[in-house]
């Protein structure tokens, strides 16, 4: 059955959205000595930022790369310090999710997360998945020691083992970049981070491993859409 409005979209056949938008206020609250860290019903946001992937991951990796605050994603950032993690979890700051971060590296489990915080499981969920993903990583810690002392082709073979390369890829897809892949896999105790962040691109690229362009449907199919509104991902 077409539509009556287009005469061109089928009414039956309208398409699923298959992409994740995160909006992230932006802070800019360390700038000023003394400030109130916490967050009310007062304005203290001086815009945001906006993400688009294709998993809730991916989206809010790029989100927290954008938001000003020095910040890789969700994991492998420089060190916060926070001296009381449960205190930092119950009250809403603009660094309230980097609490998150640090009490599940801690070894806090969602549900303890999410009695401090009153965030949904879902939410809680994907970021713990985040967090796996990290770990699972940082496993293969001896590829920066190897790559030092093996010959390249070696080196490669241990690359396009099912176990490496289908983690990397999912890394990628779940929106890590190749700074924070480069971090967990401790390269930079022998190389700048900027060298180990190309390094961990020229092996995704050994592997076949590259983004895709997908564009957004900007009319929901009520009319044709030509509008090129696009956004980079691994799926």
């Amino acid at each position: 059955m077409k539509n009556s409005v287009t005469k061109t979209t089928s009414a039956f056949f309208e398409p699923a959205l298959d992409y994740v938008v995160c909006k992230i206020p932006r802070w800019d609250l360390s700038k000023f000595h003394g400030v109130n860290h916490e967050l009310g019903s007062s304005m203290k946001s001086v815009g945001e930022v906006m993400a688009i992937g294709r998993t809730f991951e991916e989206a809010i990796q790029k989100g927290l790369r954008m938001i000003g605050q020095g910040m890789h994603g969700f994991v492998d950032n420089h060190e916060i310090k926070i001296p009381n993690v449960p205190e930092a979890l119950q009250h809403a700051t603009d660094l309230r999710v980097f609490a998150v971060a640090k009490a599940m590296m801690m070894g806090y489990s969602v549900e303890q997360i999410h009695q401090l915080t009153k965030i949904d499981h879902w939410f809680l969920e994907k970021l713990k998945h985040i967090m796996t993903i990290n770990d699972r990583l940082k496993e293969f810690s001896w590829l920066a020691e190897y790559y030092g002392s093996a010959e390249y082709s070696e080196f490669l073979e241990a690359l396009e083992t099912p176990e490496f390369s289908t983690l990397l890829l999912e890394a990628k897809t779940y929106g890590f970049s190749d700074f924070q892949i480069a971090r967990a896999l401790g390269l930079e105790a022998g190389m700048n981070m900027e060298r180990a962040g190309l390094m961990v691109r020229k092996w995704r690229q050994e592997l076949g491993i590259m983004p895709v362009v997908n564009q957004i449907d900007t009319l929901a199919a009520e009319y044709p859409a030509k509008t090129n509104y696009l956004y980079l991902s691994y799926l």
